[in-house]
C-alpha cells in the first residue's frame, strides 16, 4: 500500500478533485509515484507536485487558448499566472493529462463509442469534460496528440535537470507556441482544402 505523513493527507483532502475522472487520474499519478518510492512515505512536498491545488484553475483559459490555437490571448494568460516554484512541472502536467484524454476519447470512438454520453460513461469523464475534450482536440491528428504527449514526456524528464523556474518556463513556453502554431496552422490548411 502508499503510506503518506499527516502533511499530504491534509493536503490531498483540500486538493483532490470531486469530478471522477480527474481523481482516478490523480490517485493514478499517485500510485506510480509511490512505486518509486519504495515504500517510503509520500510527504506533502510530493503530493502537492502530483496533484495542483484546486486554486490552479487559472491555467485553464491558457490552455484553452493554447488549443484554439490563440497566441495573443495565451500570451495574455501566460503573463497573468502566479509564478512559484514548479509552476511550470504542474502546467506541462495538466498538458500531458489533457493529452492523455484526447487519446483516451479517440481510442473509444475507434472503439465504437460514438455520443459524447457513450464516452463520459466508457472513460468514466464527466460529459462535459468529454465535450471540451472533443472540441479541444478535433483540430489535430491523431498522430500529433501522441508526437505532443511524446514531446511532453520528454521536457518532463529535462525539468528534472533544470533546477531555475525560469529555464523551466521559457521551454514550457516554446513548448505551448508549438502546439498552438500546429493548431493555427492546421485551422488554415483545412480551411483552404473545403
Amino acid at each position: 500500500g502508499v503510506r503518506f505523513t499527516e502533511d499530504a493527507l491534509a493536503y490531498l483532502e483540500y486538493a483532490l478533485p470531486a469530478e471522477y475522472s480527474a481523481l482516478r487520474l490523480a490517485v493514478d499519478k499517485i500510485l506510480l509515484y509511490a512505486r518509486t518510492r519504495k515504500g517510503e512515505a509520500l510527504d506533502g512536498e510530493d503530493v502537492r507536485l502530483l496533484v495542483p491545488p484546486p486554486e490552479e484553475g487559472d491555467a485553464f483559459p491558457l490552455l484553452s487558448a493554447m488549443w484554439r490555437g490563440d497566441v495573443r490571448e495565451m500570451e495574455m494568460h501566460w503573463s497573468s499566472l502566479p509564478g512559484g516554484p514548479n509552476q511550470s512541472i504542474r502546467l506541462l502536467a495538466l498538458v500531458a493529462q489533457r493529452i492523455e484524454r484526447f487519446l483516451v476519447l479517440r481510442h473509444l470512438q475507434e472503439r465504437g463509442h460514438r455520443t459524447e454520453s457513450e464516452l463520459a460513461r466508457a472513460s468514466g469523464m464527466h460529459p462535459y469534460a468529454v465535450r471540451m475534450a472533443l472540441r479541444e482536440s478535433a483540430r489535430y491528428f491523431e498522430e500529433e496528440l501522441v508526437r505532443f504527449y511524446l514531446e511532453a514526456a520528454e521536457l518532463d524528464g529535462r525539468f528534472k535537470s533544470i533546477y531555475r523556474e525560469e529555464e523551466r518556463r521559457e521551454a514550457l513556453w516554446l513548448f505551448f507556441l508549438e502546439i498552438a502554431t500546429k493548431v493555427a496552422r492546421t485551422t488554415r490548411s483545412s480551411a483552404g482544402c473545403g
